[in-house]
């Protein structure tokens, strides 16, 4: 999921504010199964229990939210020996899209007292059908899915930093293998153009450029510290054409390899 492609979507496509409502599912509620219709956002207060939507099974618990849309088989239940309390605040999409509004999903928000009492707010305006209640209900909605969001983007963004910074453990530890965008894209389960940018964003280089510059300061170290041929250093950090090496090696520093080990030790260091 990229939350800033489900903001924009959020943004440009107008979507039909339906009731909020306050669930309470009995220990051993069990939901026999229906074809949903529209839209919605369930957001856990207590118990704990499961939504089926077609092959795709979510755990339902505080701290997770799950959107559901339509078009998809139902079935519901409890997991535990206590009641399942949630708030689900419906809403319609007219246009048929493969977005986001139309798919099931799940996140995870943690502990946020702010959103669940927008939420109570919500729900309590839902009961009423004058104009005002419409309006405030509309205000609302949008209030909850912006800290939603907000919630969000904050998470994402600390999931990107951490596989970014696992990513650049990943390239040095094995700079000398042969590696692509895409592969490296794929080993995080991303796109590669997505990969890229956010690899650039956290450290103001692209993931093969930063693949290079590694194998450059490595091949740096290795021929001021050891006897290694050129050829050698170009395999050691991982290439197998040593003029090539020579090249991309002059770019970054300056100097050639050849260049670089003619010069005093203080220097080359």
């Amino acid at each position: 999921m990229n939350i800033n492609e489900i903001m924009e979507e959020y943004t440009a496509e107008p979507i039909m504010i339906l009731p909020t409502y306050y669930r309470r599912h009995p220990v051993g509620y069990v939901e026999p199964g229906y074809l949903t219709t529209v839209s919605a956002f369930l957001f856990p207060v207590k118990g704990e229990g499961y939504f089926k939507l077609d092959n795709q099974s979510f755990r339902f618990r505080p701290g997770m939210v799950i959107h559901g849309c339509p078009g998809k088989w139902l079935t519901s239940g409890n997991l535990t020996d206590k009641p399942l309390e949630f708030y689900i605040m419906y809403y319609r999409h007219e246009k048929d899209s493969d977005g986001y509004m139309h798919r099931a999903y799940e996140m995870e928000i943690g502990s946020c007292p702010s959103l669940f009492a927008t939420l109570k707010m919500l729900a309590d305006v839902s009961k009423h059908l004058d104009t005002f209640s419409k309006f405030q209900a509309k205000t609302l909605v949008y209030t909850v899915l912006s800290e939603l969001f907000g919630i969000m983007k904050s998470s994402q963004n600390n999931e990107i930093q951490s596989i970014v910074e696992e990513a650049r453990g990943y390239i040095e530890f094995h700079h000398m293998r042969q590696h692509t965008l895409c592969d490296l894209a794929g080993r995080y389960g991303m796109c590669p153009k997505y990969f890229s940018e956010v690899f650039k964003k956290y450290t103001g280089i692209s993931p093969i450029d930063y693949l290079i510059a590694y194998r450059m300061k490595e091949a740096h170290r290795l021929l001021t510290s050891t006897c290694a041929t050129v050829k050698e250093i170009a395999e050691m950090v991982g290439y197998t054409d040593a003029y090539y090496f020579s090249r991309l090696f002059k770019k970054q520093f300056g100097l050639a390899p050849t260049q670089l080990r003619a010069l005093p030790i203080e220097q080359a260091n």
